[in-house]
């Protein structure tokens, strides 16, 4: 079923390796930002109907930054304007551990909210300071334990691999330590250097240097077969999950359903049409009082295009995709569309059929 988005572009500050759109928590006030929040789903409704949408995200930025009265605010404006199902509603929003309190996660979680992602990125205080995080090992693990015991439905660690100065017994380590939390879902990325960002000018200039590949490889093996062998099944590229804890929402995404998304920098997936709100915090708080929707860019997907997106999608997953499924979807066969392009990775065990 499809999802909602909501994105609070706020921050403390800026990491250097970050290419999601944030501002310094100053910039405006929360509440302002929240009304225009309220605007832009109010003039949007139409879009929606006909959907009924059974997961809303609330990400960053660093939405543990709002009170916990501003968020349990958001979450009765979005059944104001979009049919929900509220019986079956999964509600994540994403959390920094310095800005976290046991009062807060508890208000959160009587506002709805079930499902909270704390961005930990590393167990390692020294990569925590590569990184530029504003907590230390400490916080994230007191972070983790309040999460725990303010009883969300699930509770999610995100981590990072292939940082530099980090080696495979500091992986071990701080994979060892998340799993002893008893979290019901990781989510271990490799760091990427993202064009735009600090990081990637620091590479640029040399004053960083990222891991060898086969560091990284041998990482990304570690990661798979350590989280396995501890209980933690493997659904996505990047993504663990202990039985019945995985992400619906981002399910949705793999799966190319659609999405709408809400906020400064938002991207929706409606009736093959996807489009992104404008970037520029200001813009968009102009656009939404002027226009009521903030639109920067727009594009309708052809139903080829459609077809090869929700191919690649589905390979990030491991259920994979089924060509019965496609075939429904598109009218497309995937064996005829690819040709030996299929047979060869399969020969090369790149890729199973299975069926």
């Amino acid at each position: 079923m499809p999802g909602i988005y909501i994105h609070i572009p706020f921050c403390v500050k800026k990491c250097p390796y970050c290419d999601f759109v944030s501002y310094a928590a100053s910039t405006v006030s929360y509440s302002q930002y929240v009304e225009a929040l309220n605007i832009e789903m109010m003039s949007r409704a139409e879009e929606a109907q006909g959907l009924v949408f059974d997961t809303i995200y609330i990400g960053g930025g660093t939405p543990s930054l709002m009170p916990a009265e501003l968020i349990e605010h958001i979450l009765k404006l979005a059944p104001d304007s979009f049919h929900v199902d509220e019986n079956e509603m999964e509600i994540s929003i994403e959390a920094n551990p310095e800005s976290v309190s046991a009062i807060w996660l508890e208000n959160i979680r009587n506002a709805g909210v079930n499902r909270i992602s704390i961005g930990v990125q590393d167990l390692s205080d020294h990569s925590l300071r590569v990184l530029e995080r504003p907590h230390t090992v400490k916080q994230a693990m007191e972070a983790v334990t309040l999460a725990l015991e303010a009883n969300f439905k699930t509770v999610n660690m995100d981590l990072m691999f292939g940082i530099p100065g980090q080696g495979m017994d500091d992986l071990e380590q701080s994979l060892g330590a998340a799993c002893e939390t008893g979290v019901h879902h990781i989510s271990c990325y490799e760091l990427t250097v993202e064009q735009g960002t600090r990081l990637a000018q620091d590479v640029r200039r040399g004053e960083v240097h990222m891991p060898d590949p086969d560091l990284i490889a041998d990482m990304t093996d570690m990661v798979e077969s350590f989280l396995t062998s501890h209980g933690y099944l493997q659904y996505e590229i990047s993504n663990f999950s202990i039985p019945g804890h995985k992400c619906r929402h981002n399910l949705n995404y793999w799966a190319n359903g659609p999405y709408m998304g809400i906020g400064c920098s938002a991207v929706s997936f409606l009736n093959r049409v996807r489009s992104r709100n404008r970037t520029s915090l200001s813009t968009y708080l102009e656009m939404i009082k002027e226009h009521g929707k903030a639109v920067g860019f727009s594009e309708c997907l052809e139903n080829e295009a459609s077809f090869r997106e929700s191919v690649v999608l589905g390979l990030r997953t491991n259920r994979g995709i089924l060509c019965t499924d496609l075939k429904k979807r598109f009218g497309i066969n995937l064996w005829e569309y690819y040709g030996d392009k299929i047979e060869r990775l399969v020969d090369n065990h790149l890729l199973e059929s299975e069926g």
